[in-house]
This record gives C-alpha cells, structure tokens and sequence, in this order.
C-alpha cells in the first residue's frame, strides 16, 4: 500500500490534480486507477497528495499507459467499428437475377443477358453475398457512370419514391470519383460479353456499424465498395430496402470519394462520402465522413469481383 508521507489520517485536498468523481473526467481517471489495480485507499492518496513521489509517477504511468492504449486503437482499422442490431427491413426479399433482368429489360428495352445464367450458374458464391446483382452497364444505358448515377435517380423516382439530394454534390466528374478498387472493376467489365454487368453482393448487413477504414481492413482481395449506380440500380428492384421500418439499417456509400479529396487515405479524415437513408418519407442523399458510426445506424454495401475469384 502507498503511505501518505505527511502521515495524517485523513487524505487532503489535491492541490495537484483537480479531478472530482462526479465529472467525467474525474470518473475516467478513478477508472484508470482501478485498472491498474489500487486499493480504494491508495487511490484516494494518488488522487489527494501533494508532493507524493510514488503518486506522482502512477499518475504518469497511467496517463502514458492511456496514450498508447487511445494511439494502438487509433491505427487499428479493425477497432474503428461498433455493435449493431441494426438490419434489413423485415419486408425485403432478394430478386432473382431472372427478375432483375426482366426488370431492366423493362425499363430499359431488348438489352443482351445471354450470358447471366451462364455467369450465375458457374461461379462460386461468397458466404457472406446477399444476393447476384444483375445491373445494366452504366455506359449501355447512359455515357458513362456518372450520367448513369443521375440517370438512376430519375428511376428510383419514378417508382413514386422521393428522392431529396441533400449532399449538395453533384453527380459527375468534378465533384466525385470512383475509388481505385471500383474503378478496376469497371474497366473489366468492357471485356465482358452482353450488357449485364453480375457479380454477388450484400447491401450491408455485413459492415453494419463499421466504418470505411475497419471495413475495407477486412475486406477480401476480391470485394470492394459499392459506388452510388451500383446501389441505386438495386434500389430500383429492391425499393424496400429502405423505407423507414424500425431499426432499418441506413447505407454508407464508400464507392466514391467527393469534392477535392482525391486519394484513397482521405477515407479517414473528412466529410466526403455519400450516405443513404429514409428520412421523413422520402430516400435522403447526404455526406458522410465514413469514420465512426456512433448510432451503428450504417451499413457498407460491398461486391466482389468474380473476374478475380
């Protein structure tokens, strides 16, 4: 047991450390000195003396001890991730990809799917994939993805669902770009026969709580994040997967960056993500800065490339 070196039965007033149990603060450091295994009594004379060499140098050691702990959670991605019993709408069922073509076709004309039953048929499915998406190549249906994200947009209206763009970024080149693992996965669709892109997703259940840097630090070498086409295209035949039902599971974006922030890294620093959510009847587009998710209210749709499976 440390010894009050003053020798007084009672343990003074601090006129070292300002630190009450009833602020936070205060509450966090008495915490601290329990985890470094004190007795109730030593801990009032580290909290209390004056000149107590031995306090002294717990209190610096913990203090240090707290810093490393704060700075290894800070370079762990994986940490960067909270609980949640957030999830899908009880109303939501995956379409079959023989739906989703009719649907396109639908919308959309006589578009080539000879080669999606083939696709679906002979690739392996990940355990952790929702469903097959079977999505229009964006420059079938528009010139390019980001005419095809606003092209979408209309779409998703269309189905009498309002859509409210509150992100106050446009859809095109100069306001966004498609991260280096999306972009990769567009280039190799120009290669592939029809007019169909197909490959396995999940609408983000998986990464439920977790942010951009945890989630893409678990990823496979095979899944990426889903850009805003990608998501509003399964939108468009999944248009319950977001419409308001109790602790419904929002989306977080992280298939593109916005604005001026032009480097993978950025994920961790800023508001320059969009987000997707069911506020006040209508389908909210806003920014989002992709690092915590306190309310564990988000969820990372992701694909995986099945050239490279």
């Amino acid at each position: 047991m440390l010894q009050d070196t003053a020798g007084r039965d009672k343990v003074p007033k601090s006129e070292t450390l300002s630190i009450r149990h009833d602020d936070g603060q205060g509450a966090e450091f008495h915490e601290a000195l329990v985890r470094a295994g004190l007795t109730s009594h030593d801990r009032q004379l580290v909290v209390g003396s004056k000149g107590n060499q031995i306090a002294q140098s717990v209190v610096m050691g913990i203090r240090v001890m707290a810093q490393q702990e704060r700075d290894l959670k800070w370079r762990d991605p994986k940490a960067w991730a909270v609980p949640s019993d957030c999830g899908y709408p009880e109303s939501l069922s995956f379409r079959s990809h023989e739906i989703q073509v009719r649907a396109y076709k639908e919308l959309f004309g006589n578009l080539d799917s000879t080669y999606v039953d083939q696709i679906v048929r002979k690739t392996a499915f990940p355990t952790q994939a929702d469903l097959w998406a079977v999505i229009p190549k964006p420059w079938v249906i528009a010139s390019d993805v980001f005419s095809a994200m606003r092209l979408m947009v209309k779409k998703v209206s269309q189905l009498g669902i309002p859509v409210d763009n509150n992100a106050a970024y446009e859809m095109d080149e100069a306001h966004m770009h498609l991260i280096t693992k999306t972009q990769l996965f567009y280039a190799k669709q120009h290669n592939n026969p029809g007019d169909f892109i197909v490959f396995p997703v999940q609408f983000g259940k998986a990464w439920a709580g977790h942010s951009l840097v945890s989630s893409k630090a678990q990823h496979s070498a095979e899944e990426f994040s889903l850009d805003p086409y990608v998501i509003l295209a399964l939108l468009y035949t999944h248009p319950e997967r977001l419409r308001g039902e109790h602790r419904e599971l929002g989306i977080r974006c992280g298939g593109v960056l916005l604005d001026r922030h032009h480097d993978d890294h950025d994920e961790i620093t800023g508001d320059h993500h969009l987000c997707f959510r069911w506020f006040r009847d209508r389908l909210l587009i806003s920014a989002d800065h992709g690092m915590w998710d306190r309310e564990a209210g988000l969820g990372i749709p992701t694909g995986w490339d099945i050239s490279a499976m």
